[in-house]
């Protein structure tokens, strides 16, 4: 519905109605000020400065839009076909007798007994005890252990020689290389030559060494 304003009234109207204004009368004010929109709303301004005037007036376009809407609800319509329908019926389900029912209810109750008493005849049949368990799942046995055999060791003056790769082993080869090289071997050179092995095993191994060797006094 075009809202009607009058001079007063547009001359008062701020931006936002005056845009509302130009829309209903379709007037671009995309690049209008507010001047420009007055402007171009004045040739629709009205002259009526009653405000009873003005409700009158929309009251009577509403009334001739109502008859127009309700002329047209009341027209006839003729020369359209239309199709006759035929009523849906719904498909009626087959019921069955008392007595059909009575035996499917029957036969599945034995069913039900049948299977009931086959489970515990199973049950009875193969009980399952704790021996059974272990006698179906042997623990499994490990594979025996292969020994490497020791090399056999020299052994003098109730003294055995150590194997040459263990500690004690290096102890011996060091005082062997020294007498090898025609050098007495000395228990602080040992100790200092091997600083890696505890200085204990290198004195206790070296008297070891010369006990073996049959090596007594200083």
């Amino acid at each position: 519905m075009t809202t009607l304003f009058t001079t007063s009234q547009l001359a008062t109207a701020n931006k936002g109605a005056l845009r509302s204004h130009c829309r209903e009368h379709g007037i671009a004010a995309t690049a209008l000020n507010v001047d420009g929109m007055r402007e171009a709303l004045a040739p629709f301004a009205t002259d009526y400065s009653d405000a009873n005037a003005v409700a009158a007036a929309d009251a009577t376009i509403a009334a001739a839009m109502q008859s127009a809407v309700d002329s047209i609800d009341g027209a006839e319509v003729s020369n359209v076909p239309v199709e006759p329908v035929e009523p849906y019926l719904a498909p009626v389900a087959e019921v069955l007798p008392p007595t059909d029912f009575a035996a499917v209810v029957s036969a599945a109750s034995s069913e039900y007994v049948a299977t009931t008493s086959r489970i515990g005849e199973v049950a009875t049949i193969v009980p399952r005890t704790a021996a059974d368990v272990f006698a179906a799942n042997p623990k499994p046995v490990k594979a025996a252990r292969v020994r490497t055999p020791r090399e056999p060791r020299d052994e003098a003056n109730g003294v055995k020689r150590p194997a040459a790769n263990t500690l004690c082993g290096k102890v011996w080869g060091w005082c062997d290389e020294q007498v090898a090289a025609g050098v007495r071997p000395e228990a602080a050179a040992l100790r200092e030559a091997l600083a890696t092995i505890d200085p204990t095993t290198c004195t206790v191994q070296y008297y070891r060494w010369r006990k073996f060797n049959g090596i007594r006094g200083r």
